[in-house]
């Protein structure tokens, strides 16, 4: 996760920052789903536009991969 967070800290635009965002988000949701004990306070969301899943806090869909256009496109896959 450093190194995908490091990236991503170091891109250069908001297109770059969203491709690098996607691994971060994969080591997360790999992190929390290998947990024993699940909080249930964050959620796996899921977009089929960008074909990829990030973590939210929230159930309300925040879709960070296509800005103002498709914030709420998406939906929740699971609690973790």
């Amino acid at each position: 996760m450093a190194v995908a967070a490091a990236a991503l800290a170091k891109a250069a635009d908001i297109r770059s920052a969203r491709e690098t965002f996607k691994p971060l988000s994969a080591a997360l949701i790999a992190t929390l789903a290998a947990q024993k004990e699940k909080s249930g306070r964050y959620y796996e969301a899921y977009c089929p536009m960008a074909d990829t899943s990030w973590i939210q806090a929230g159930q309300k869909i925040a879709n960070p991969y296509f800005g103002s256009d498709m914030l709420t496109c998406g939906e929740i896959r699971k609690s973790l």
